[in-house]
C-alpha cells in the first residue's frame, strides 16, 4: 500500500487486522527522505471512538467483498451493484470481475479496483462525497 494512494477518511486495517479510518497523514518525524515516506508514514487513525497512531507499513488495504459493497449503500441488480442514498447515480455500476470489481461509468470501464480504499477514492472523485461504509 502506498501512501500516495490514501485519502482522509480511507479505510484500512491496522496491524492486528482491525478496521481502521484515516484522520490525517503526516512524515514520521526523522524520515524525511522521501523514498522512505511509504514506510514510516504516521496514520492519525480512528477506531470506534479511540483515536491513536499507526505507522502505514504495518497496515493493510482492505479487499472489497459484496458483503462490503452492501455495507456502503450499494444495491445488486442484474446490472451489477448500484450506489443506492444520498450518493445515488444511476450512471455508476459496479462489476464483479475475475480480477476485481469493475467500476463503470455510463457502461464504460473506467478502472478495476481490488481494495476499498480505491473505490472511496474513485466514488469520491466522481461524485464529490465520501462512501460511507457501516463496517
Amino acid at each position: 500500500m502506498n501512501a500516495r494512494e490514501l485519502r482522509i477518511w480511507n479505510y484500512i486495517l491496522d496491524e492486528n487486522g482491525k478496521i481502521i479510518r484515516i484522520e490525517s497523514i503526516q512524515r514520521e518525524h526523522g524520515y524525511e527522505d522521501k523514498s522512505k515516506f511509504d514506510d514510516w508514514c504516521n496514520l492519525e487513525v480512528e477506531n470506534g471512538e479511540i483515536q491513536s497512531s499507526v505507522f502505514l507499513k504495518n497496515c493493510n488495504p482492505i479487499e472489497i467483498t459484496e458483503e462490503i459493497l452492501l455495507k456502503a449503500g450499494f444495491k445488486y441488480n442484474l446490472k451489477g451493484w448500484g450506489l443506492d442514498g444520498t450518493l445515488s447515480l444511476e450512471n455508476i455500476k459496479i462489476v464483479n470481475q475475475e480480477n476485481g470489481f469493475a467500476i463503470l461509468v455510463n457502461e464504460v470501464c473506467i478502472a478495476i479496483v481490488s481494495f476499498v480504499h480505491h473505490l472511496q477514492n474513485i466514488i469520491y472523485d466522481l461524485t464529490g462525497k465520501e462512501l460511507e461504509i457501516e463496517f
